[in-house]
């Protein structure tokens, strides 16, 4: 995962294993400018990505830069 996203141009900040569960966290960072489309864009880009290599993905936190 942390590969693709490098690909797709974003940061990765974290892409370890939580816990003794065995389950992954991956923290990624982009800068992007917000619009609703972006938005969109990017929810469905990561579920895609998340649904292709069996993983959940659990949505993001974001900064808001008011310029």
């Amino acid at each position: 995962m942390a590969s693709r996203l490098k690909h797709n141009g974003y940061r990765i900040e974290c892409c370890e294993h939580c816990d003794d569960s065995g389950d992954y966290l991956c923290i990624a960072e982009k800068h992007l400018i917000t619009t609703d489309a972006a938005v969109d864009k990017l929810c469905a880009d990561m579920q895609l990505l998340a649904e292709h290599l069996g993983v959940i993905f659990d949505g993001w936190e974001t900064r808001i830069d008011p310029g």
